[in-house]
C-alpha cells in the first residue's frame, strides 16, 4: 500500500491525486446518455470515475462522478435513472442527478433516502440545450450542482475512497482491451499507451470524442461481471449490485484478476485481489464496466 494512500489521507479519494490536506469533497453522480443520438457528449472526459452498464434497447448508459473541487461547464446529455445507478451513487454518498426514471428506480430513491436531484423538480440545476432535440438535450454544470448540494444536502459527506499506488508501466508495448456489450455500436476498445500510462476509449476503431474535441483517457479500467436479466418487454434490466463476482482490474498495462464485493446496499463496492488485499489503482480517472457473466472481454 502507498504510504498515504488508504482511504484519503493526503490523496483525493476518487483519483488518488496528491492534496495538501485531507479532503472529502462533495460528489455528484450524473446519469449520462450514450445512445448514438447523444453522441458526442459533453464533460464526461472530465469525470473522475464512470460506471457503464446496459439499459433497455441493447445500449449502455453511464453514471459519471464529479467532485466539488473541479469546474466542468457542460455535463450531458443527462437522462433517466435506473435502480442500479441509484445503488452505485449511494456508494459515494453522492448527489444523484437525473431526469426522472423507471418506477422501480424512483421508488428505490424514496426508500433509500438517496440524495436526489431530479430535473423534473429541480429545473434551476439543469437546462435544455438548443443544439439537440429532446430527450437528448438536458444538461447541467458543476456550479449548478454545487448550488444544488448546498440546497438539497448541506452537510459533510461520508464515503471511503479507493486505495492508490504509484505504478510504472508494466510493458513498453501498446495493448488493447475490448469489452463487448453484444452491440457493435456499444462495444468498447481501450488502447493503453505506455508513454502516458493511460487508456484511451475507442468505438469501432475511432476514438470516442467529446463535443469539444477532447478524448476520454483514464488510468484504470475495471470490468465487473454480474447477474443481469431482462425484466419486461421494454427490455429493462435487473443488475445484481451486492454480493460478489469476478472482476478484472487493468492498470499500468497489466490485467489482474480480482473479485468485486459489496456486502450491502449501504456499502461501497470493493475490488479484492486473490491475496485478499484491495486492488490498488493508479492515481487518475477510473472507468468501470458492468457486464453480464460470460461477456466477452479480451485483454
Amino acid at each position: 500500500m502507498d504510504d498515504e494512500g488508504m482511504y484519503g489521507g493526503l490523496r483525493h479519494p476518487l483519483t488518488g491525486a496528491r492534496v495538501d490536506e485531507p479532503t472529502k469533497p462533495a460528489v455528484y453522480a450524473v446519469v449520462i446518455e450514450n445512445s448514438l443520438d447523444a453522441r458526442p457528449q459533453d464533460g464526461v472526459d472530465r469525470a473522475l470515475m464512470v460506471m457503464e452498464a446496459p439499459v433497455e434497447g441493447d445500449i449502455t448508459r453511464w453514471l459519471a462522478f464529479f467532485s466539488a473541487d473541479e469546474i466542468v461547464e457542460e455535463i450531458g446529455p443527462v437522462r433517466s435513472a435506473r435502480p442500479y445507478f441509484v445503488d452505485w451513487a449511494t456508494d459515494w454518498d453522492a448527489l444523484f442527478a437525473h431526469v426522472g426514471g423507471s418506477s422501480e428506480s424512483l421508488a428505490l430513491i424514496r426508500s433509500k433516502g438517496t440524495l436526489n436531484l431530479d430535473e423534473f423538480f429541480n429545473t434551476a440545476t439543469f437546462w435544455r440545450s438548443k443544439r439537440r432535440v429532446a430527450p437528448h438535450n438536458v444538461y447541467t454544470e458543476s456550479k449548478r450542482l454545487e448550488d444544488a448540494w448546498e440546497r438539497v444536502v448541506g452537510r459533510e459527506v461520508d464515503y471511503k475512497g479507493f486505495e492508490f499506488e504509484e505504478m510504472d508501466p508494466t510493458t513498453v508495448e501498446p495493448t488493447v482491451i475490448t469489452v463487448s456489450y453484444g452491440n457493435r455500436y456499444y462495444d468498447v476498445e481501450w488502447k493503453y499507451d505506455p508513454t502516458t500510462n493511460r487508456y484511451s476509449r475507442f468505438h469501432n476503431g475511432s476514438a470516442h470524442i467529446m463535443r469539444n474535441g477532447s478524448s476520454i483517457e483514464v488510468s484504470n479500467v475495471i470490468v465487473m461481471f454480474t447477474d443481469i436479466r431482462v425484466l419486461d418487454d421494454e427490455g429493462r434490466k435487473k443488475i445484481r449490485t451486492t454480493g460478489e463476482g469476478e472482476a478484472l482490474v487493468m492498470r499500468a498495462g497489466e490485467a489482474v484478476e480480482a473479485t468485486w464485493k459489496r456486502d450491502g446496499l449501504n456499502e461501497r463496492t470493493h475490488f479484492v485481489l486473490i491475496s485478499g488485499d484491495e486492488a490498488a489503482l493508479v492515481p487518475g480517472k477510473t472507468w468501470i464496466h458492468v457486464v453480464p457473466i460470460g461477456a466477452e472481454v479480451t485483454k
